[in-house]
């Protein structure tokens, strides 16, 4: 768990989303999952980074219909294998 003063949006720091926190130990809290304790440290955040979400590349998939490498294609290849 962490712990900041800094007023974060839900929307962008939902679920799913990767962050890099920096900051210091302060404790554990307990919390039960199910009938079960379990120990979260706390860590108080000095610096908080939300990383950019994925870009699902697009990769133009004429190499393979042309049976060229990718690495060829700018400067074109023969499809005679």
């Amino acid at each position: 768990m962490t712990c900041t003063s800094a007023a974060l949006d839900p929307v962008r720091y939902r679920k799913g989303r990767q962050i890099t926190v920096i900051g210091y130990l302060r404790g554990i809290r307990i919390q039960m999952i199910g009938e079960h304790p379990y120990r979260y440290p706390l860590l108080q955040a000095s610096t908080l980074y939300l990383w950019p979400r994925p870009q699902h590349n697009r990769m133009d998939h004429t190499f393979i219909q042309n049976r060229c490498s990718p690495l060829f294609t700018s400067i074109g290849c023969s499809s005679s294998w």
